[in-house]
């Protein structure tokens, strides 16, 4: 059983579409996955079914032959909803919306694994800088908290030194690792999430993105143990 959550202090890193895609993979491999909305922050009026979590398994809803992921929805302190959830599902995702909330802090007292999406430019790396400072104080309370930063959004433009500056940057944090696996911009990831489609599911046109995905998958793993890879092997 895992407990994993994306967060970030800022919006705009690709949070939620991270967090379809860590929860199709893993459903792809057989698991019982629940993708939980804890994303508070976005207007009730936004009509974008792509905007979070909840209207991205609305989408897959209307194509049968995608793998099922669960839905569920939480707001304010969710620790109690995030273990009710670890009792019934094999892996719970959990997506939550930008800065500083009461969704981020209680998913982190309760998680195994936080998952950060961090674009490469200076903001983001501000953002990783308090990013730490909510692991640290995580940990008091849930010590075996685990840390992953993932370069997203990255240039396919083989000149850009970007993502490797960005890289150089966030290892200097003792808080999280980064991930080897790096995800790039690239048009189909976005074509495929007009369905509700991960990366995985997007066909021959997003085979570059489902390779990037994956590389940071097995990072995910990495970071969740040997016991947890061998029981993802053995179904």
């Amino acid at each position: 059983m895992s407990i994993i959550v994306t967060g970030c202090d800022k919006g705009g890193g690709g949070k939620t579409t991270v967090a379809l895609n860590i929860a199709a993979y893993l459903a792809m491999e057989g698991r019982d996955v629940v993708l939980m909305d804890a994303d508070n922050s976005r207007d009730d009026e936004e009509e974008d079914p792509e905007g979070d979590a909840s209207g991205l398994l609305a989408l897959r809803g209307q194509h049968p032959e995608l793998v099922q992921i669960h839905h569920a929805q939480g707001v304010g302190r969710i620790q109690s909803a995030i273990r009710s959830l670890a009792a019934r599902f094999q892996d719970v995702i959990i997506d939550t919306g930008a800065g500083d909330t009461t969704e981020l802090r209680s998913a982190l007292k309760t998680a195994h694994l936080a998952v950060m999406p961090l674009a490469p430019r200076l903001f983001d790396q501000w953002a990783a800088r308090r990013m730490a400072r909510l692991l640290d104080d995580a940990r008091f309370d849930n010590p075996g908290l685990e840390g992953l930063a993932v370069i997203n959004f990255a240039t396919t433009n083989w000149m850009s030194r970007r993502a490797e500056e960005a890289r150089e940057l966030l290892g200097q944090y003792k808080q999280f690792t980064v991930a080897a696996g790096v995800l790039y911009l690239r048009d189909p990831i976005e074509l495929a999430q007009h369905t509700g489609r991960s990366v995985f599911e997007g066909g021959r046109a997003c085979h570059k993105a489902a390779d990037d995905m994956a590389a940071v998958m097995q990072a995910i793993i990495d970071k969740l143990g040997t016991q947890y890879r061998s029981r993802l092997n053995h179904g």
